[in-house]
């Protein structure tokens, strides 16, 4: 099956009509934490046909069993703490845990993006403890926990907020293959395989 963004369909009069099986404004490759959050962000912004690609017969990959561990600095429950923190000192403390490897500028990036995205997780149905923490590596008190398990506390809640508020769709058991590309080199549609059977594959 041949899915289609919007973008191969404005190229209709400059070139022989894209037969699409499917049209969509944004198309999301999995639905782990990375992939909901695009989703979101997309329904967010106005994009009115948005759906979610997993490959998987269930949702999350990583992030479905993934610790739950967030290191943020802020967000609303640090802020609600009063924890005094920086981006900078944050940044400095990823640096040091990967001995230099990281990219200083992207760190930073994350760093201060980081108390925006708890937050945007909460407005979305995520459940964190009130309290933040401070585990090793860290130099103040930034890791949000989520009330239950990683899956509970803030995927399935991201979901429904997806499915529910938003109208979006997650369809599972469909395998990303191939982007579709125009003549400039620009991405106009994916090639997937529906009913996808990751055991005999």
């Amino acid at each position: 099956m041949a899915l289609g963004s919007l973008a191969g369909v404005a190229h209709a009069a400059t070139k022989p009509q894209e037969q699409w099986d499917e049209v969509f404004d944004v198309i999301v490759i999995g639905s782990g934490l990375a992939g909901m959050g695009a989703a979101l962000a997309a329904k967010k912004n106005g994009c009115k046909k948005v759906v979610v690609l997993e490959k998987m017969s269930y949702l999350g990959g990583n992030s479905a069993i993934a610790t739950g561990d967030f290191g943020a600095v802020n967000s609303q429950l640090t802020r609600k703490q009063g924890i005094k923190d920086t981006p900078e000192a944050f940044a400095e403390d990823i640096s040091a845990a990967c001995g230099g490897l990281n990219h200083p500028d992207l760190t930073l990036t994350v760093a201060r993006n980081s108390g925006r995205a708890i937050d945007f997780l909460i407005e979305n149905g995520a459940k964190f403890n009130p309290e933040i923490i401070i585990l090793g590596g860290h130099s103040a008190p930034r890791v949000h926990l989520g009330v239950e398990s990683f899956g509970a506390s803030v995927m399935v809640p991201i979901w429904d907020s997806f499915r529910k508020k938003y109208n979006g769709e997650i369809r599972s058991r469909v395998k990303f293959d191939s982007f579709i590309r125009d003549e400039s080199g620009a991405v106009t549609g994916v090639n997937v395989r529906e009913r996808y059977d990751f055991i005999n594959e």
